[in-house]
């Protein structure tokens, strides 16, 4: 594990089996547990939020990138970052597959509050729009027993370096002040915030951050 403080090993995965894909799907279960937002876009349904990360997952590995981290010393997952790539235009709370799982009241939360929320967040990213494309953070989880080694900043990089060799952007949505801090620290800016509002338990706010290329060639 992480805390035999070797280097993580960070590998992207590709066509990996269903036994792997629902490692990665247990491992954000345990990250995300107990997570206000988790359970606002669950309605506290494990199983719908099981399928919020199942088609993430399938998403980033057909039209972006999946990246998990490991001990050299073992294969447990303990890290994992999904991304997708310059171009795509998906989010989970949009996808027919999830619509359909929902029961009507938490459909009526997304289509009444999210979606809009979700909206005014995106249009006010104020930043010119990159005609070399920009990635997507969508999900970035390590295991509580392996933070502040590097595995965050391990998974983040990988997309990071890419994107400057490429001159490209970074865009992603952060539900944790603590983990804005993080991204901070790793030459993102956020842009601005939105508070959101469930009636099923706390609201929660997002902030969406941003970081070009030029941020990322400073921060390396």
């Amino acid at each position: 594990m992480a805390s035999d403080d070797v280097a993580p090993v960070v590998r992207k995965l590709v066509d990996p089996p269903e036994e792997q894909v629902e490692r990665v799907v247990d491992l954000l279960l345990r990250v995300f547990d107990g997570d206000n937002a988790m359970e606002s876009f669950s309605g506290q349904d494990k199983a719908i939020e099981r399928l919020i990360y199942t088609l993430t997952i399938r998403k980033t590995l057909q039209s972006g990138e999946c990246y998990v981290a490991r001990s050299p010393r073992s294969s447990e997952i303990y890290g994992v970052a999904t991304w997708l790539a310059p171009g795509i235009d998906w989010d989970f709370h949009n996808d027919p597959t999830f619509l359909a799982a929902l029961d009507p009241a938490l459909r009526e939360w997304y289509n009444e509050h999210y979606a809009s929320k979700y909206n005014e967040l995106h249009r006010c990213l104020d930043v010119p729009k990159n005609e070399k494309g920009t990635w997507t953070l969508t999900f970035l989880a390590v295991a509580p027993e392996s933070r502040r080694k590097g595995v965050g900043r391990a998974l983040v990089d990988v997309i990071s370096k890419k994107a400057l060799s490429n001159n490209q952007s970074i865009i992603l949505d952060v539900r944790d002040p603590t983990v804005v801090q993080f991204f901070q620290r790793l030459g993102f800016k956020y842009r601005c915030v939105k508070n959101v509002v469930s009636r099923g338990s706390p609201g929660f706010p997002i902030w969406r951050m941003y970081k070009d290329p030029s941020s990322t060639a400073a921060s390396r």
